[in-house]
């Protein structure tokens, strides 16, 4: 199994799968069903994207976060 970029200093895959979670759980069970919705329609699409852009765009993204951390660090 592929390693997860990690987006920051702090944020993992748990604390990641935590924030969905509570960003959920915070939604109005209409507004739920319509996430739903929007998944299942545009789901595959953005899958079939992610695996043909994906390891470009999240090794970019490791590299921009990490220069961004070291200059928060300065």
């Amino acid at each position: 199994m592929p390693a997860f970029p990690r987006l920051g200093p702090r944020v993992g895959p748990l604390g990641l799968a935590v924030t969905a979670w509570d960003l959920w759980r915070r939604l109005p069970p209409k507004q739920r069903k319509a996430l739903l919705k929007a998944a299942r329609k545009h789901g595959p699409k953005i899958v079939e994207a992610t695996r043909k852009h994906g390891p470009a765009v999240a090794t970019r993204l490791a590299s921009e976060l990490d220069a961004a951390a070291r200059r928060r660090k300065r």
